[in-house]
Formats: structure tokens, C-alpha cells, sequence
């Protein structure tokens, strides 16, 4: 589920959602999240010049970004289900991501930007498929000179889970510049 251009740093996930992956139940993970870096900028030093261009193509060009990703997520899904079904003893598992929909920019500072986006993961595995909303944030944030990718994944039932997915990026934000003003 990481992009190869990216590095998975952490993820998080309930213990409750991966005990019924294990029991057969076709249910995705209700909520979880992934901190990622770009490989190519690991050892770059990102200015704050460097940071103001790629928030401004962000917000620019939000929709065309979106719609140009569709492969790549379709080609990460592909290697995700091909990972995670065997490893969760589901090896039949498929995985696929609907329309991807921009919904708002929640935060935009000067070494930081996040939005959300709504879409619909498909799963099917044992001849049994499953659709199911999503809300996504996503929040690009620079960390003593470097980028990190912050993402809030939850099921969508309606702006409730979606002010959820905000507030967990906020606090994340918040929580991760504590830390690094710390050390």
C-alpha cells in the first residue's frame, strides 16, 4: 500500500480490524494510518522556497494530480493484495480503488498542507466482495527539513467520520512538530 517511490515509515491499524482479516471476514480496515517519505528526498533538505512550490502545485493542480495517480494506485493495490492476502491467510484476496473525489484542503501553512479525499475501496476473496466509502486525509509536512506524508484512512458514513479524519491528522501534526522541537 505504499508507492514504491515512497518509504512506509509507520502504520498503524486496530488490532480488532486485523483479527477479523484473520477470521475470513471480508470487512477492510475500518481505520488506520501510514507515515511515508519519498525516497528520492531522503536526504534532501527541504527549504521553505522548496515547500512553498509544492504546496502551490497542490493546491493548483489538486484534480489533474488525482486523476494522473489512477494507475500507480491501481499497480500499488495490485502489490498490496499480492503482499498482504497470503501474510493475512487470504490468497485469493483482492483489493481494488474506486473514483477517487477531492473533497478539501483542512490545513495550508508554510511547512504544511492537508486535505481529504472520498473514494471506495472493493475487496473480494472466498467468492465474496465487499464495497466500503472511504474518507482519506492527507497531509504533506515538513519535519526538521524533511518531508513526511501523514495518511488518516475511515470508513465514510458521513461528515462525522470525515471531521474524525481531520482531527486525527491535526493531532498528528501537532504531536509530530512537538517531538521533533524536542530533539
Amino acid at each position: 500500500m505504499t508507492a514504491p517511490t515512497n518509504r512506509l515509515l509507520a502504520f498503524f491499524v486496530a488490532e480488532d480490524d486485523i483479527d477479523l482479516v484473520r477470521a475470513g471476514q471480508l470487512k477492510p480496515l475500518r481505520r488506520y494510518f501510514m507515515v511515508q517519505t519519498l525516497r528520492q528526498a531522503e536526504r534532501t533538505e527541504v527549504s521553505a522556497p522548496m515547500f512553498q512550490s509544492v504546496r502551490k502545485v497542490l493546491r493548483d493542480q489538486f484534480d489533474d494530480m488525482l486523476k494522473l495517480a489512477r494507475p500507480g494506485i491501481e499497480k500499488q493495490m495490485d502489490k498490496a493484495t499480492s503482499e498482504l492476502g497470503p501474510g493475512l491467510g487470504v490468497p485469493d484476496l483482492k483489493m481494488r480503488v474506486g473514483e477517487v473525489r477531492p473533497q478539501e484542503f483542512f490545513l495550508d501553512q508554510a511547512d504544511r498542507i492537508g486535505f481529504t479525499i472520498l473514494t471506495v475501496f472493493q475487496a473480494e476473496a472466498g467468492g465474496k466482495s465487499t464495497q466500503v466509502p472511504m474518507v482519506i486525509g492527507m497531509t504533506t509536512l515538513v519535519l526538521k527539513n524533511k518531508v513526511v506524508y501523514f495518511a488518516a484512512y475511515s470508513g465514510y458514513e458521513g461528515e462525522a467520520d470525515q471531521s474524525w479524519v481531520r482531527e486525527q491528522s491535526l493531532n498528528w501534526v501537532k504531536q509530530a512538530t512537538a517531538e521533533a522541537v524536542r530533539h
